[in-house]
């Protein structure tokens, strides 16, 4: 064999043996890769705003215990169970909609491993445990229930409007799949192949008929405005598609304009039902 196809073919094993590593890599640790909570806590406020929220807490029967905050009950009033995005501080963003939303009732959990809550957040388990927030919050003395979710936090909102008695949904920069955005971070990598326990959005609201409200920012080059708007097309109660002008992914979270998209439309949400 000559010579230079013994270098070719060497520096070839080299570099398929690189990529095969690197996809390892992704694939082992994705959830490292996806859940940033030391990013989150970084925002947590020097106190606890006791004034304002709770803090509960769920006993799983896996074991786990999830650390939640709860506006101080209003009985019969309007609630929001919010679920934050995987950067985001879970009381920073509670006292960002007791702003917005004053006489509605708010309610969030921290993911696995996020603030008090334990365990570790996967894909898998930030899904899972909707339904132990759905437990908690069904007993609680509220009116109307609605779920919000904010960038990843929109796949766990998506699968609790669909439990019964949840009356709709609010998704800012949401994503069709969760594959999808990684496919875009990395292009050059086969995420879809080695995603795990990927989160499609269209499945998982495929079946319901309740309201969803959507916002986008027109900036976002992290979840760009496209992927919400191919969820769009697989909603059946598509009720409003707003798009932030000037906004980015960071810019949008916290921001007057989002509180200004928010409080109509949920208030006209909440008056038609």
């Amino acid at each position: 064999m000559p010579k230079y196809v013994k270098n070719t073919l060497f520096i070839a094993v080299i570099i398929l043996s690189a990529y095969t590593a690197i996809c390892g890599y992704m694939f082992l640790n994705q959830s490292n890769l996806l859940f940033k909570p030391a990013i989150a806590a970084e925002d947590e406020p020097a106190l606890f705003p006791a004034d304002t929220f709770n803090k509960v807490y769920i006993s799983t029967p896996e074991g786990v215990t999830l650390q939640g905050i709860a506006s101080e009950q209003q009985k019969n009033s309007p609630a929001l169970v919010f679920f934050a995005g995987n950067a985001q501080n879970l009381t920073k963003f509670g006292l960002f909609l007791r702003k917005a939303l004053p006489q509605v009732n708010l309610v969030g959990f921290n993911y696995q491993g996020y603030g008090q809550s334990s365990g570790a957040a996967t894909t898998k388990t930030i899904i899972a445990d909707t339904q132990h927030i759905y437990n908690w919050v069904k007993i609680q003395s509220y009116g109307s229930i609605y779920a919000l979710g904010l960038s990843i936090g929109t796949g766990p909102a998506a699968k609790f409007v669909t439990y019964d008695g949840i009356k709709g949904l609010f998704l800012a920069m949401p994503y069709n799949s969760l594959a999808a955005i990684g496919a875009g971070v990395y292009p050059w990598l086969p995420v879809e192949a080695i995603f795990k326990d990927n989160i499609h959005m269209s499945a998982l609201l495929k079946n319901t008929t309740k309201p969803v409200a959507i916002v986008t920012a027109e900036k976002d080059t992290l979840i760009p405005t496209y992927h919400a708007k191919k969820l769009a097309g697989n909603i059946q109660n598509l009720v409003n598609f707003t798009t932030l002008p000037g906004k980015t992914h960071s810019t949008l979270i916290g921001s007057a304009a989002f509180a200004q998209w928010l409080a109509p439309t949920f208030q006209k949400m909440h008056t038609q039902q």
